[in-house]
């Protein structure tokens, strides 16, 4: 091959190579450029800024609403008392009986001393089942041990017309002998609603003599009697109805 030919070839060998590094060149920069483009337009993650959460204000009642009769009251409140606690009880129990409701509300409006006590007790007792039995031969709204009460106390259930077990399945007889249990022990207990509660469900005069697991147990009983009578008390105070 001639030295021309040779030259020529020379030639073509590096234009072809510096054409290639060129166009390697602008590919990469190109797709660097691509690259950053869509790195740059990535949307931005805003923080999620979680607002605080607002506590529920606690309602506060006065002890003298658990232990407060109606007598005082004129019958219109009192029809509109009657009606604002049967719409509560249908309402929050839903397998209880409308007329039960009406019975169970005109017995405590016209001659409880502490019908929302008594409503809360039934409540965490029993749920309103009036034929509830407990493994402890506890009957009825509130529980009451028949096998106790006829010996601490005959002449009184016998004048309430409970003459065995079977009568503490009626609700006002049934509530008529808790409110005397309780008005027994609140007076025991100096007036202490929570000491009062404490002795109808365990039988000690204090939370403090009870174990540790049985305490833990009455304190979720009475607050769950207290959420109840506060559920309640809400309702009757706030509530337009009746």
């Amino acid at each position: 091959m001639s030295k021309k030919g040779s030259n020529i070839i020379n030639f073509w060998i590096v234009f072809w190579t510096i054409l290639l590094l060129i166009s390697g060149y602008l590919i990469y920069k190109d797709r660097y450029r691509i690259v950053n483009i869509i790195h740059i337009q990535e949307p931005v993650k805003k923080k999620l800024v979680q607002k605080p959460i607002e506590k529920k204000k606690k309602v506060i009642i006065p002890n003298s609403v658990y232990v407060m009769s109606m007598s005082h009251v004129d019958i219109k409140q009192k029809k509109m008392l009657q009606n604002k606690i049967v719409n509560w009880l249908t309402k929050t129990y839903g397998r209880m009986y409308k007329q039960l409701a009406i019975q169970i509300s005109e017995y405590l409006i016209n001659n409880s001393k502490m019908p929302i006590l008594l409503i809360g007790l039934a409540g965490a007792e029993s749920s309103f089942i009036v034929q509830n039995t407990s493994s402890a031969s506890a009957y009825g709204l509130c529980q009451i041990r028949y096998s106790i009460w006829k010996k601490e106390c005959p002449d009184i259930m016998k004048s309430y017309g409970i003459i065995s077990y079977k009568e503490l399945y009626d609700p006002i007889k049934n509530l008529k002998m808790a409110e005397y249990i309780l008005t027994k022990y609140l007076k025991e207990a100096n007036g202490n609603i929570y000491n009062a509660l404490v002795r109808y469900q365990s039988g000690a005069k204090s939370i403090l003599k009870l174990k540790p697991k049985k305490r833990r147990t009455t304190r979720k009983y009475i607050n769950k009697i207290f959420s109840i009578c506060g559920k309640l008390y809400v309702y009757i105070t706030l509530n337009t109805e009746g």
